[in-house]
């Protein structure tokens, strides 16, 4: 998640569908904030990563995919 951002938007190599579920940690100190919640996107086959506010600095977020 880039800084100043509070969401990234991910295009995967595998199909994103609606059954598409993603887990995503932070894997540096965001800044207070946490990962809120991830939007699934089958039309544009990506998922976007939201946080609760914007992070300090850029913050890599780790994410495992299922379905």
């Amino acid at each position: 998640v880039p800084s100043g951002t509070a969401q990234v938007v991910v295009a995967p190599i595998f199909d994103v569908t609606q059954a598409t579920k993603v887990f995503a940690m932070p894997q540096s100190d965001p800044g207070g904030v946490v990962v809120r919640w991830v939007d699934v996107g089958p039309s544009a086959n990506t998922f976007t990563i939201r946080m609760s506010g914007t992070v300090a600095s850029d913050t890599a977020v780790a994410w495992f995919a299922l379905g």
